[in-house]
């Protein structure tokens, strides 16, 4: 269990910079969306989201399966 206690505030950090990723994310759409000329740094900056993204949900499954692989030793 001191693995997933150790795994909680990191996932919970880097969940935060998932949510400030999507808030990134929506401005480069509505970028895209209005027709910019260069819309190169919008579409970096998705690719950049979507890796926040996915780094941020696989690492809220590993601690939630630790975190109850762990109670489930206890007999919770």
């Amino acid at each position: 269990m001191k693995s997933a206690s150790l795994l909680v505030p990191v996932s919970l950090a880097v969940s935060v910079c998932g949510l400030v990723a999507l808030g990134v994310a929506h401005l480069a759409l509505v970028d895209i969306r209005h027709g910019e000329a260069d819309v190169h740094q919008e579409w970096t900056a998705l690719q950049v989201t979507l890796g926040v993204v996915l780094i941020s949900q696989v690492l809220a499954v590993v601690t939630l399966w630790r975190a109850f692989r762990g109670r489930a030793g206890r007999g919770l």
